[in-house]
């Protein structure tokens, strides 16, 4: 299972990278001259830098307990497990924007606006995550059957999240020699 968290945790860390690079991108035909700007494969760099940690080590701690709880909650009915979810993410990405906010800004924002925008883009975040962990459970339970065993399993996941973590580092050498 805590395999199966990291890689959903590098997955939508690198997606919600790539998702906030292309807002933040500014086009070449609206750049001012003597205006710096930074090109997209360094803000998709530069976000990797810093999504993907904070993915890794409150994402995945925050993400078990949300689904410890939602075990014990859960019913017969996929819909309603589903509500539940979306739910409880929701909540866990408005805890995650307090707690960021409480160690970054010792607990003040600094408008309504900035405190918004910051409370949007964690529980989007949350909410990839939470969508990215069902399709990964969805290909594991269609591929179950060619699975032999967890042990196994568990050991393609490692060795996969190894070829994952050495093509990450050999991509993102090449957009952080841009920056």
């Amino acid at each position: 299972m805590f395999f199966k968290k990291i890689f959903v945790a590098i997955t939508a860390g690198f997606i919600f990278s790539i998702i906030l690079s292309v807002i933040d991108c500014t086009p070449l035909s609206e750049r001012n001259e003597d205006v710096l700007y930074y090109s997209f494969p360094a803000l998709v760099a530069g976000g990797i830098l810093y999504i993907i940690p904070l993915f890794l080590f409150l994402g995945i701690p925050i993400s078990m307990i949300l689904d410890f709880y939602l075990n014990k909650l859960k019913a017969n009915n996929k819909a309603r497990n589903y509500l539940l979810s979306v739910l409880f993410y929701t909540l866990g990405g408005v805890f995650v924007t307090l707690l960021l906010l409480l160690f970054i800004q010792g607990g003040r924002a600094s408008s309504v606006s900035a405190f918004f925008a910051v409370l949007w883009s964690i529980i989007f975040a949350s909410l990839l995550f939470l969508h990215i962990s069902i399709a990964f459970e969805v290909i594991i339970r269609k591929f179950k059957n060619y699975l032999v065993t967890p042990e196994k399993f568990e050991f393609r996941v490692r060795s996969t999240l190894l070829e994952i973590f050495r093509w990450t580092y050999f991509l993102c050498i090449p957009f952080l020699c841009l920056i």
